[in-house]
């Protein structure tokens, strides 16, 4: 479910960029937002630039409509946060996803896979050039801690508005809070609600259905999810090694062009490339025995995997460059349902073919262990190579496949003339 929970919390638009500088919430906010949303926002910024060390427990729920199917979320999460950059969050059973102070890490405990990466400084917190897709995810499932990690939060969520302003102030329990609504790109809409007195965020409430409905994402109905906070605790006590993390045994390096894990089964490179039809975002369909005399690249990923993500504007711009050669690259999401494909690759504005693998059996028949694996295959349907991994040396090396085969079907071309 946690590619669901990712998906949907992103279709609220809301856009991270570097936060290299801090910035007064007067002069970042929206031209349609009232003085009353300017003096709140500057408190709730306040308030989280003042806290050293935050505990927060909540749960995200909600109800998502695709197609006319409903599905609904309930989902238990927790924060916990100590200044600087020392963080850890977790949505249970999903992820785990934290800081060590000198190491950003995320864990996928279903997959047993984890990503992690530096800091860039151990002084400063996370930044969106390096750290963009940890970041994303955490700004999706626990708002408030993302408010707390973040040197300037109100800029990022405000980045995109179109107009915020004060709402009338709600009950919850007996409990004033003071409403906030940010008009989002779509139509969409979130509600913050903060405690009157500390200016913590206590709920959130996000309303998708009126900005799915586009172009974008014709399938999708409605979706409305709250994400409240049961507990907020600030000046909590952590034990010294609280916020240490080692990867679990045997858990898998989604970040390095690993060797196959044991156990795993052998590579399926030097085999013919086993038949497929899968649909694509825009409902056509492709099948691999279309494509024999082409130079084809599957790139098997998932929204949750950072480096997948990170992966994919490399093979789109590989696309671009090759336009014209007998090559076809298609990225092929594993596991995850339309609706959720759809509004991520809107929110990552990748422009190239997405294939559909949700029960992940195309995935199954190419042996695909670990994401993001990219596998290869050559002109006459034989699978050439199988990269493990989505660093800069395996994209440099498919790279250099590619162009040997280019040149080896350019070769056989003047030949036959």
């Amino acid at each position: 479910m946690m590619p669901l929970l990712f998906a949907l919390l992103t279709l609220a638009g809301c856009q991270v960029q570097d936060r290299s500088e801090t910035t007064d919430p007067s002069q970042i906010a929206p031209s349609g937002a009232s003085d009353e949303a300017r003096e709140l926002l500057e408190q709730i910024q306040q308030a989280y630039r003042n806290v050293q060390t935050l505990e927060l427990a909540g749960e995200i729920s909600g109800e998502f409509d695709a197609s006319g199917q409903r599905q609904r979320i309930r989902q238990k999460i927790s924060g916990r946060y100590q200044a600087p950059n020392r963080f850890r969050h977790e949505t249970v059973n999903e992820v785990l996803l934290g800081s060590t102070g000198e190491q950003v890490y995320m864990y996928n405990p279903v997959a047993n896979a984890y990503f992690q990466t530096k800091l860039a400084s151990p002084q400063k917190p996370l930044s969106q050039a390096m750290h963009g897709p940890m970041v994303e995810l955490l700004q999706a499932q626990n708002p408030a801690l993302f408010f707390a990690v973040v040197d300037d939060p109100v800029t990022q969520l405000l980045s995109s508005a179109e107009s915020v302003r004060r709402l009338e102030d709600v009950r919850r329990e007996g409990e004033r809070l003071l409403a906030l609504e940010v008009d989002m790109p779509g139509r969409e809409k979130i509600t913050l609600m903060v405690d009157p007195k500390s200016y913590f965020i206590k709920e959130v409430q996000m309303d998708l259905g009126a900005g799915t409905g586009n172009q974008a994402a014709p399938q999708t109905g409605s979706a409305d999810l709250t994400i409240q906070y049961t507990s907020v605790v600030p000046g909590a006590k952590f034990p010294a090694d609280y916020f240490s993390w080692t990867p679990p045994p045997r858990a898998h390096d989604m970040g390095t062009e690993a060797r196959r894990p044991e156990g795993a089964p052998q590579s399926i490179a030097g085999e013919p490339a086993p038949d497929f039809t899968l649909t694509a975002l825009d409902g056509s369909k492709v099948s691999m025995s279309d494509l024999k005399g082409k130079i084809v690249v599957l790139d098997f990923w998932a929204s949750w995997c950072p480096p997948c993500v990170e992966s994919l504007p490399r093979l789109a711009r590989l696309a671009r460059e090759h336009e014209g050669a007998p090559l076809a690259v298609y990225a092929i999401n594993v596991k995850e349902e339309k609706p959720t494909v759809q509004a991520f690759i809107r929110r990552i504005k990748v422009e190239m073919p997405i294939l559909l693998d949700v029960y992940g059996d195309v995935a199954k028949s190419y042996r695909i262990n670990s994401l993001p694996q990219t596998v290869l295959i050559a002109p006459d349907g034989k699978v050439k190579r199988v990269f493990i991994g989505a660093g800069a040396t395996a994209h440099a090396e498919l790279r250099r496949e590619i162009e040997t085969l280019t040149q080896g079907a350019a070769g056989e071309g003047e030949g036959q003339e």
